[in-house]
């Protein structure tokens, strides 16, 4: 599978199928001449090649727009910086000023930059912080409505700076122990790109850690087809021989 800002082009039987919209998460580890899966349905249109796809939407070439150049470059960012007092205390590790703030201080509010603490938790690799705030996010929601009404809006799967969810900063960081908490919760999508295309497992591959790699594969929730802007699936985008073997491996005992 080849993705592109404004198609995908599968290949059954070796003839090129168009589709009508990139497809991301929704065709997570299927081999390749797999064109459905449980949780969406597929229509063909053999006279136009046209597919579609009735799931909830995908990003549209202006989301990638946000991240990347009209010549197929990265835009560059500033790093950002903890601006509120949740997100500063899940970043320095403060345990004590974390839980002396009101829950909904915790939970809810992004920072200026969009990120959660629950992200700065991740990107700073403090496991106890982000367990805590795991623990008191399952609390909050099962108050709310059952877990599997709000799999798609699930606060684990918020965007934050340039599209980052708190899986990706985890898995570019190499935080083996926060990779692990974010793959255990049930809500979780581990398929979702950022504003420049990259996803969880192309950090993790691209940054060289070889635990974090083997725990995304392991929890079988990971796809290893999806691709980059350049169309590099994860297996493609690393330096390091192993965990290129690692992925190869994987994907082909999944056919």
């Amino acid at each position: 599978m080849r993705n592109f800002l404004s198609a995908t082009v599968f290949f059954i039987n070796q003839q090129p199928v168009s589709v009508t919209r990139t497809i991301r998460h929704r065709f997570f580890q299927c081999p390749p001449l797999v064109l459905f899966t449980s949780r969406s349905n597929f229509s063909f249109s053999t006279s136009t090649t046209i597919m579609t796809l009735s799931s909830k939407p995908e990003p549209t070439p202006e989301y990638f727009h946000e991240g990347i150049n009209s010549d197929g470059s990265l835009k560059k960012f500033e790093k950002p910086i903890p601006s509120t007092t949740a997100s500063i205390a899940a970043v320095n590790g403060d345990m004590a000023k974390l839980k002396s703030l009101p829950l909904q201080e915790i939970l809810a509010p992004e920072d200026t930059n969009g990120n959660t603490p629950l992200i700065w938790a991740s990107d700073s690799g403090n496991i106890d912080i982000l367990t805590y705030i795991l623990e008191a996010m399952e609390k909050q929601i099962v108050e709310v409505a059952p877990s599997d009404q709000l799999s798609s809006s699930h606060p684990i799967n918020h965007q934050g700076y340039i599209g980052n969810t708190a899986l990706s900063r985890a898995a570019r960081g190499g935080h083996i122990d926060c990779v692990q908490a974010i793959l255990g919760v049930k809500e979780v999508d581990p398929n979702i790109p950022n504003y420049k295309m990259q996803y969880p497992l192309h950090f993790a591959a691209y940054k060289r850690h070889p635990e974090v790699v083997r725990i995304m594969l392991g929890s079988e929730k990971c796809s290893t087809t999806v691709t980059d802007r350049k169309g590099r699936t994860p297996d493609q985008d690393t330096s390091d021989g192993r965990i290129e073997r690692m992925i190869k491996s994987f994907r082909e005992n999944l056919s």
